[in-house]
């Protein structure tokens, strides 16, 4: 019934069992994240295909997502394993485990609502943005191997959005050109295609791109977490600043609070933030402008227009 759900799943020991595991997903996974930080594995998609010695990239990942552990893969490849319990979960399992909730969800929806025949998913194509690498494309081939699903290809996600545009729609045989822009969760791209049709065939044609791989809803909402640190901290003087910063159940609280602010700054010139014992029986209160966003994700404006302009 949502028109966005958060990518990713959480863990938590089934109580009164012998270590047994259990996995929420999307939405149901927040409470978790509250209170076990390091069990809730969200928005990984740029943790696909890279290693752990790329400390831009697992540096961003933790900061936006506290409590987190990484390591290196306990496998040849060199890529990224996720720790908790003990245990590893390289970062293909986790997107397993995610794609194979999915594939859940629509068999449950296509045996109630599918022709005889057709209630379970036989084939599936994944979008992937388009600068993705060869390392990155086979990471989601890995997690979709490892889920049971039977890949037919992968689709570059501005490319999908113009084939399901143009699939309602009627063209002349001159070109008409799109631009497709999808700022996500973790980055920004802008597709420039064209249309054009001939008789009943369609054309699409990928005419340009441009990207910026770490520009999204997650920058902004970490800028909130930042202006609302301060505040704390500011309000709070005798908080030993660094014990605050590596409390994970605290930051974590911060960013679900700061996530919020951002979608009620979308309607509102203010919002007001109110968490309870946030840290050592600590109430925190505070109210954040719009005008306060603004002037803190100034510096990023002119990222937005990039990817046009490329």
């Amino acid at each position: 019934s949502k028109r966005k759900d958060i990518s990713g799943l959480a863990m938590a020991i089934a109580p009164n069992s012998n270590n047994e595991i259990q996995r929420s997903f999307g939405s149901s996974s927040l409470s978790t994240c509250v209170k076990n930080p390091q069990a809730c594995f969200t928005s990984f998609k740029s943790l696909l295909g890279k290693a752990i010695d790329d400390e831009s990239t697992t540096q961003l990942y933790l900061n936006s997502h506290p409590g987190i552990e990484l390591a290196p893969a306990n496998y040849s490849r060199n890529t990224i394993d996720f720790k908790y319990n003990h245990d590893s979960y390289p970062v293909e399992e986790i997107l397993a485990m995610y794609f194979g909730d999915i594939k859940s969800r629509a068999d449950d929806y296509l045996g109630d609502h599918a022709s005889p025949g057709y209630t379970k998913v036989q084939k599936t194509a994944i979008t992937v943005p388009g600068f993705f690498n060869q390392a990155q494309r086979r990471a989601i081939l890995d997690a979709a191997e490892i889920a049971g699903l039977d890949v037919v290809s992968l689709v570059d996600d501005g490319i999908a959005i113009a084939a399901e545009y143009a699939s309602s729609r009627a063209f002349e045989i001159e070109k008409k050109y799109h631009l497709i822009y999808d700022m996500g969760a973790g980055s920004t791209k802008a597709t420039l295609v064209s249309f054009s049709q001939n008789n009943s065939d369609i054309s699409i044609v990928n005419e340009g791109y441009g990207f910026d791989e770490t520009l999204g809803g997650e920058l902004l909402t970490n800028s909130i977490k930042e202006l609302l640190i301060s505040k704390f901290l500011a309000a709070n003087p005798k908080v030993k600043i660094s014990d605050f910063l590596s409390n994970s159940r605290a930051i974590t609280r911060l960013l679900q609070s700061a996530e919020k602010a951002k979608s009620v700054l979308s309607a509102n010139t203010e919002t007001r933030v109110s968490i309870e014992n946030i840290y050592n029986e600590i109430d925190f209160k505070t109210t954040i402008t719009r005008a306060e966003y603004e002037e803190i994700n100034s510096p990023i404006m002119e990222r937005i227009t990039a990817p046009i302009l490329k």
